[in-house]
């Protein structure tokens, strides 16, 4: 028996299927449309590192330079600078990244001095002390330094000005070692001289003491060398045997009588 279904009620289910697919048809086409259409979002910008630096406070402040690197060396050249011992130091030169590093040859010798060089350093450090003035005096009353030329009288000044100097700048480091920091220019110049006293006393009774060792060993090492070359010298070839003199003849006896020889002289000729 067949189902009867009101026309109206038929009519509003299909109207409102309609207009559901109608409605999700929309919707899916509207999200297509926004997906083709987004922009890309830009990645996240990084901060500048080419910010400018910051400025130094204002004032009196004098700019400090920070100093410039030491070249590099290519690690060949470092494995090989220790070969010959601490001689080389950094160089000052961009072409020549270092530079020889040597004492003078008689620096590292050990070498006890004469009394006749202590003598000469006490008569030195005598002259340096003076003034200017007073050592003009003293200079001109030596018989010697008027017999010199004007090169070597001015060598002669030139040296002991030298001496004046190397007196002052090692004090002055041995009192800066020590601490003695705060010393007044009085105090310094009195401190150079106790110290420099002090030290030629030092060194002369340090001389006494070692220059019979030193005389003792240094002969000791003279013998030993002498007799090393001595014995592996190449011994002289021998001589060739002179000849035997000839023997004397001995007179033989003769058995005739004594002759008689004319001893008188010749007579001369009379020249016709």
């Amino acid at each position: 028996m067949g189902r009867f279904v009101p026309l109206e009620l038929s009519t509003r289910v299909l109207s409102r299927r309609a207009f559901t697919a109608g409605l999700g048809l929309i919707v899916s086409c509207g999200a297509a449309l926004r997906a083709q259409t987004a922009l890309p979002t830009p990645p996240a910008k990084a901060p500048s590192t080419n910010a400018a630096p910051a400025k130094p406070p204002a004032g009196n402040v004098a700019a400090v330079k920070p100093p410039a690197p030491a070249p590099a060396l290519p690690p060949g050249m470092q494995n090989t600078l220790g070969r010959y011992g601490n001689i080389l130091a950094p160089g000052d030169q961009l072409p020549y990244p270092l530079k020889l590093k040597l004492p003078f040859p008689s620096d590292a010798e050990v070498r006890v001095p004469k009394p006749d060089d202590l003598v000469k350093r006490q008569k030195l450090e005598e002259l340096a002390r003076l003034s200017d003035d007073d050592l003009r005096k003293q200079l001109a009353q030596w018989p010697a330094y008027g017999k010199m030329s004007l090169r070597d009288q001015g060598n002669m000044l030139q040296r002991i000005q030298d001496f004046r100097d190397y007196h002052a700048r090692v004090a002055q480091q041995k009192a800066h070692d020590m601490g003695l920091l705060t010393l007044t220019p009085e105090q310094k110049t009195r401190f150079e001289k106790e110290y420099w006293d002090k030290r030629l006393k030092l060194d002369q009774d340090l001389a006494r003491q070692f220059q019979p060792i030193y005389q003792a060993r240094e002969q000791t090492m003279n013998d030993e060398l002498f007799r090393e070359f001595s014995s592996s010298a190449p011994a002289p070839a021998p001589q060739a045997p002179k000849p035997a003199p000839p023997a004397p003849v001995k007179p033989v006896a003769s058995t005739a009588g004594p002759s008689v020889t004319n001893t008188a002289p010749p007579i001369a000729q009379a020249q016709h």
